[in-house]
């Protein structure tokens, strides 16, 4: 299998969860993916006897997510982060967006995905894929000047997922074609279907 062109990756806060099923709300998009790395975490235990391995358990217990962007939007900053945004004061229209960080200002749990391309014996399939419940930590921020060459700063930032409250923490979904799977992610975390 490999897989290629990862895109549009979006997050929503978590609205409700049970111990059956989880629901989102005012999902975003998180700028445009340059690329994303997750990485499950096991625990695991061996019981050697007669000289020999004879039991050996492992089990998920988190995920290390990666999420590299060309930007984090403004909204996004609000729903990941806990912080706060005001619309500033001039003349001009629009107005300037002001966002506040804050020592107090709590990340939230939300699911995020994304959408990418697998090839198996050249077939195509569009998978949606789903962490039910990451949180965020800020991103470092590297800010350049000119200088010989152009240097784009893209935005990093770093999570932990964990499993709901049903045991789950992924669903991969695979679609016969991109349209379908853009729709079901959109749809998953409450993206107006028309939305880019």
């Amino acid at each position: 299998m490999a897989q290629f062109k990862a895109s549009l990756p979006v997050f929503a806060p978590i609205k409700t969860e049970t111990d059956s099923t989880i629901t989102y709300e005012n999902g975003a998009f998180v700028g445009k993916m340059v690329k994303t790395e997750i990485k499950p975490n096991k625990v695991e235990g061996s019981l050697y006897a007669d000289d020999a391995l004879a039991e050996y358990e492992t089990e998920f217990k988190d995920a290390d997510i990666t999420l590299e962007t060309s930007t984090i939007p403004a909204e996004v900053f609000v729903s990941m982060f806990g912080e706060t945004k005001t619309e500033g004061t001039g003349s001009t229209t629009p107005k300037p967006v002001v966002l506040t960080s804050k020592a107090g200002d709590a990340p939230a749990y939300g699911g995020y995905g994304f959408i990418s391309v697998e090839v198996v014996d050249g077939v195509r399939k569009y998978l949606m894929y789903f962490v039910h419940k990451v949180k965020f930590s800020l991103p470092s921020e590297t800010h350049t000047t000119k200088g010989d060459s152009i240097t784009f700063n893209t935005s990093s930032i770093e999570g932990k997922a964990v499993a709901d409250k049903s045991g789950a923490w992924r669903t991969k979904t695979y679609y016969t074609t991109a349209a379908e799977a853009i729709a079901a992610l959109k749809t998953k975390v409450g993206i107006t279907v028309s939305d880019t």
